[in-house]
């Protein structure tokens, strides 16, 4: 077996020295810059398909934020006259778009849930 050479040690310090420095310059950027979390409420009361995939668009946007780490979604919560769905990751794009609605729209369980998870984002058919 070779002995290491006094370059080759100082070569793996600065590699393993570099390597730490990444590691704790990340660490670091993650403790002061963190991915904002957005609560979203979906509003699962009955709405014409036509609006139903305009919501949906919506949603893909958000969800493609939420899979480039500009916003965390947590959590997401589907909304209806019946009751809350707490889901627990945030469903794709395509289930939206396949998810059923019915029923009434709730605003009075709407507001209470947006006054409970402050800067909470509503996809609505019914919102104006």
């Amino acid at each position: 077996m070779m002995a290491l050479t006094l370059t080759n040690q100082r070569l793996l310090r600065f590699v393993g020295g570099s390597g730490l420095g990444f590691l704790l310059m990340g660490v670091l950027i993650s403790l002061f810059f963190p991915i904002p979390v957005s609560p979203l409420l979906i509003d699962r009361s009955y709405c014409p398909p036509e609006q139903w995939q305009q919501l949906t668009q919506a949603y893909q946007e958000l969800y493609q934020n939420h899979q480039q780490k500009k916003i965390r979604l947590d959590p997401v919560i589907f909304v209806n006259s019946l009751g809350e769905e707490p889901q627990p990751l945030p469903p794709t794009p395509e289930a939206i778009a396949e998810l059923s609605t019915f029923g009434r729209p709730d605003g009075d369980r709407l507001q209470q849930l947006q006054k409970q998870y402050a800067n909470a984002k509503i996809l609505s058919c019914s919102s104006p």
